[in-house]
């Protein structure tokens, strides 16, 4: 499985019993709106983009070590004036569904927030790095 499968299986796992349900369709716009604005209080998990970098160049022929680096995006908007009372836990639960993955040298999680038109819509960034 890639990393966006084992992420969703998570993902999925950890929000089942909460207020915010998770989408196996990419964040794409559906008509004028994005998905995640269209349904409020559901996650959605774009695909995931990868870059090659040389991580240790060595002398004498040896063959360079390279790293891979995959990133994610995470979207999830929410009723600003009348979020879930479990938001908190939610956001805590999305982040921390970076440990599903397995073999990385870094794992790290983020989140950014931004509100319009009362719509609160949170942006969470995945980052792996495996060498």
């Amino acid at each position: 499985m890639g990393i966006r499968a084992d992420l969703l299986t998570r993902l999925s796992t950890d929000l089942a019993s909460g207020n915010v349900s998770v989408s196996q369709e990419l964040p794409y716009t559906s008509g004028s709106d994005q998905l995640n604005i269209k349904n409020m209080k559901t996650l959605y998990l774009d695909q995931e983009q990868q870059s090659q970098t040389q991580a240790y160049q060595f002398v004498n022929n040896t063959p360079d070590v390279y790293q891979t680096e995959s990133t994610l995006n995470a979207y999830l908007s929410v009723d600003a004036k009348n979020p879930p009372a479990d938001l908190d836990t939610r956001i805590a639960s999305i982040l921390g569904a970076k440990s599903a993955i397995a073999n990385t040298s870094i794992s790290e999680s983020s989140s950014t927030s931004e509100i319009e038109s009362d719509i609160l819509t949170y942006t969470f960034e995945y980052r792996f790095v495996k060498i």
